[in-house]
């Protein structure tokens, strides 16, 4: 009897350790406790747009801009993001756009997936974060689209936020 018990519970401990995160729990990871996302995963936006280098930032030099942290590698990368922040920022506050909002089916109700590790593309000067490579490799292919998609669906959300439809903002004339 012991050697079917002791299987099982093997098996039991083994998948509640390997239990996907949520998406709140991974949110809640990415950042420090103190709620605000770390951007790029900590690392250096200025070292990727300027010499196309994925390198750490530290704690040590933090910024925050539209909702997101941005950690830099010295005192001279942050100075120069400080200057011109919306340079480096981060496109969609590191919302991996393929994965969210994708180029068919409904806008509302989409779960937010945020990028992870080194899939970043620029794109129109803007970083785009990616949830995996294989959302890259999508977006490379039709970037304008999925942006257009991403921007239509946060109009949308914005316009159920003030509680009116596109048509009682904007009444055919």
């Amino acid at each position: 009897m012991l050697k079917f018990v002791f299987p099982l519970i093997l098996f039991a401990i083994a998948t509640v350790l390997i239990i996907p995160l949520d998406s709140h729990e991974l949110q809640a990871s990415r950042s420090d406790g103190s709620g605000i996302r770390i951007a790029l995963d900590g690392d250096c936006t200025v070292s990727l747009v300027e010499m196309q280098a994925y390198v750490k930032g530290d704690k040590k030099f933090e910024s925050t801009y539209r909702g997101l942290r941005y950690q830099f590698l010295s005192e001279e990368e942050k100075t120069v993001f400080d200057a011109c922040p919306e340079m480096f920022a981060v496109a969609f506050k590191g919302v991996d756009i393929v994965a969210t909002y994708g180029l068919d089916g409904p806008l509302d109700a989409k779960e937010v997936t945020y990028g992870v590790g080194r899939n970043t593309h620029r794109f129109e000067d803007k970083i785009y974060h990616f949830a995996s490579e294989k959302n890259f490799r999508l977006f490379v292919k039709q970037p304008s689209e999925y942006i257009a998609r991403a921007k239509q669906a946060l109009y949308l959300d914005a316009e159920r936020k003030r509680g009116k439809s596109m048509s009682e903002l904007y009444p055919v004339q």
